[in-house]
């Protein structure tokens, strides 16, 4: 790395502290409510990479060829002076929305030039004006307007169902790829400053996309764009990256955050839904045993996870009911991302208590569908490394279903019992 011992100690001193928010009026102190709560999820685990990390993402779906090609016939970029030209400089900007429109015009000729027909399934909007609701445990008005967002369809994606307040029926967390903030250079400061307010996006996106293993955003400014990468295991984010001397990372990085291949964009594929009109109206998970290699496709019994984890960091449990219909039967299926580094987890213990009366029989389970060290930048490749060691594995159980959630119990015997 070239930078020198002060600058990298300064990076060092960036990448902890407490997360920032931009200044609140009163009327959004619920986004001060949602910056606090992942203040506390995510300190500690927030880690800052190096540019090699983004330059590194993507380069499957595109080749350096086609994007010189792309540069050299858009009217928008000028080679010589390496600037995308309808960009206006700091000096011609009074408002950040200055910059909405430009940015806008630049990503969709880049969906438009490169992405092999996702323009049908992917369009860039602007979403500044526009609430996208957000879902959380009890009734809450919250919502965020990021600058713009790519709006999708696919097996993965439908129409916001959250409708009041204004809110839009076509754009939300529920069918987005990924949320942009545009703002002016003065006012972004360093990549932390801004990491709170993806964070609210990205659990946003999490909660409203539960088969999401991370998610990923930008914050674009006139000269430069920081990167966020988010997954159960926190945050990493790449700052002050030039996109007018770097054009190509910006390009790659766009045909990701809006490819149509859901993998790419972070989502599994083993849980999809069926659309209609826009609306999801049946799904399945898919299941391949780790002892008998068996592969189960399960018709979910309602579209909707029967419990969900609110939490950005951590576990992010996601749990289902499906239907067996070889044997004619409801099952439970337990999404989570477990902590790699602890003894015992709960499939192997389910695995040892087989047959054993009173606890609940574990039907299949995949012990290890990925980790989220898989999507990270490496090590080497931050100024803060991420302790390898604190990475979490995505596991899946499934169970035959028991009775109704413990805090349903009729009695204290009955309570007791289920203890037992």
């Amino acid at each position: 790395m070239s930078s020198s011992p002060q600058v990298k100690a300064d990076r060092d001193r960036e990448a902890q502290p407490p997360l920032d928010g931009p200044e609140l009026s009163p009327k959004d102190e619920m986004i001060h409510q949602q910056l606090a709560m992942l203040d506390a999820q995510l300190k500690g685990n927030v880690s800052l990479a190096e540019e090699q990390f983004t330059n590194s993402l993507y380069h499957e779906l595109v080749s350096d060829e086609r994007v010189e090609a792309f540069l050299a016939s858009c009217d928008l970029y000028d080679s010589k002076t390496e600037r995308w030209l309808n960009i206006p400089k700091a000096e011609e900007i009074s408002e950040k929305s200055d910059l909405y429109k430009p940015v806008l015009e630049i990503i969709d000729n880049i969906i438009k030039g490169l992405s092999d027909g996702a323009d049908r399934t992917r369009q860039i909007k602007e979403t500044h004006d526009v609430r996208l609701l957000h879902l959380e445990e009890s009734e809450m008005d919250h919502y965020s307007s990021p600058s713009l967002a790519i709006r999708a369809r696919g097996p993965s994606f439908e129409l916001p169902r959250l409708t009041k307040n204004g809110s839009s029926t076509s754009i939300g967390f529920s069918n987005v790829t990924a949320c942009f903030d545009v703002v002016r250079s003065e006012d972004a400061h360093d990549g932390l400053s801004q990491l709170g307010q993806q964070a609210v996006y990205a659990r946003q996106i999490f909660i409203q996309q539960p088969n999401r293993t991370f998610v990923r955003s930008l914050v674009i400014t006139e000269h430069y764009f920081h990167f966020y990468h988010f997954d159960r295991a926190g945050a990493q984010f790449v700052s002050y990256i030039d996109y007018h001397s770097s054009p190509d990372a910006f390009v790659r990085i766009v045909i990701g955050l809006s490819s149509d291949d859901e993998e790419v964009l972070g989502l599994d594929t083993s849980v999809q839904w069926i659309i209609e009109d826009g609306r999801k109206t049946g799904g399945s998970v898919t299941v391949i045993d780790d002892k008998t290699n068996v592969r189960k496709t399960y018709s979910m019994v309602d579209i909707k996870p029967c419990f969900t984890r609110f939490t950005l960091s951590g576990r992010g449990t996601v749990c289902w009911v499906v239907w067996d219909s070889e044997n004619e039967r409801d099952l439970f299926i337990k999404d989570a991302w477990i902590p790699s580094w602890r003894p015992d987890p709960e499939h192997e213990l389910l695995e040892t208590a087989l047959g054993l009366e009173g606890v609940v029989q574990m039907v299949a389970c995949e012990g290890n569908r990925c980790e989220t060290k898989d999507f990270r930048a490496a090590p080497e490749d931050c100024w803060q490394p991420p302790d390898t060691s604190r990475s979490r594995r995505y596991v899946r159980i499934v169970e035959e279903c028991c009775g109704e959630d413990i805090l349903n119990f009729g009695s204290e015997m009955e309570l007791l019992c289920a203890h037992q």
